[in-house]
Parts: C-alpha cells; structure tokens; sequence
C-alpha cells in the first residue's frame, strides 16, 4: 500500500510567478493559455471580413423599373397600418437613377410617418435587391383637403355658421335673452 506523502509548497518567486508543487497541481494562471490579443487579432479579422462582405453586396446592386415598385409598394400597402395604407395609395411617387424612391406627400405628417415606417425600405431594398434605395419627399400642400373641411374653433364661428345655416338662429337667440360670451 503505497504510503501518502504531503505536498511540497515552495515560495513564491519575486516575478510574480507561482510554481508547481511536486505534486504538479495546475496554477490558475495555466488555466488561460490564450492572451487578449489573439482575441483582439479574431475580432479584426471579423471586421474585416464583414466590411468585405458588405461591399460586395453593395456592388452587387440591381436597377429597378418603375412598375417593380409600384407593385412592391402597392403589396406592402396591403398589410400597413391604417395610415400608411392611406399615404401609399393616394399620394404619387416615381424612381429616379440616383436609387431614390421620391414620394410627393401633403404633409410633413405624412413625411414622417413614411420616414418612420422603417419596414417600407428594408422590404424595397430587399425585393429589388438593391441597398442603396432611399425615400425622398417632396411637400405639396396642395394636395391637402380642401378649406372647406374647416371646422369652426370659436363661439362666434360657431354662431355664425348656425345663422348661415338657419337665420333664424338669431332670432332665438334674442327672444332667449341669450349673451354670448367671449
């Protein structure tokens, strides 16, 4: 029967350096045998390799006509939100060489609501295959609903769309003994 012999500790060197017992128990510092920098150097050779990819897809970009997009905006208006359903059928838009998508909009709410509606050019830059498609605007407040859709704000304006209405509005009034107020 073999006999237990105890473990031989030796001081620590100055250097900082710890040493194996005579019973070879593994130091910690052991344990890491990789340094930061080969970390360092993977992450660099990742980037690299990304930013090569990315500028092989972005030279491999498609033209695109006119009716491409008119159909991939008119399928996406299918499944938007109330509003930008709205915006994309009625407002017009065209497609120049420069990769923009030009919307004319009423409204910088319209604008924004487009701009914010990120989905809308992942999925043109997606199903034309072109990266470098953008939106431009411009703002046609002509396109805007008429003035006649203008909704009174004051008493007075009230009132005197009433007496346009019914003169006799007036009428009641006074024999009301009614005042109004400011």
């Amino acid at each position: 029967m073999p006999q237990d012999r105890p473990i031989e500790e030796k001081a620590a060197p100055d250097n900082g350096e710890e040493k194996a017992t005579s019973a070879s128990v593994p130091v910690a510092a052991d344990l890491t045998t990789k340094p930061a920098a080969s970390r360092t150097d993977k992450l660099n050779r990742f980037v690299a390799e990304a930013k090569t990819e990315m500028e092989d897809i972005a030279s491999r970009n498609s033209s695109y006509t006119l009716p491409q997009v008119k159909e991939l905006i008119s399928n996406y208006a299918k499944k938007a939100s109330a509003t930008i359903r709205i915006v994309l059928q009625s407002r017009a838009f065209d497609c120049d060489t420069e990769n923009i998508i030009r919307f004319t909009v009423g409204s910088n709410y319209e604008r924004e609501s487009l701009v914010n509606e990120t989905a809308l050019l992942e999925y043109l830059r997606h199903h034309l295959k072109n990266l470098k498609i953008t939106l431009g605007f411009i703002i046609d407040p002509g396109l805007m609903e008429s003035a006649d859709d203008y909704k009174p704000v004051s008493r007075e304006e009230k009132l005197r769309i009433l007496n346009e209405k019914n003169p006799l509005v007036n009428k009641l009034i006074e024999k009301l003994n009614l005042k109004i107020e400011e």
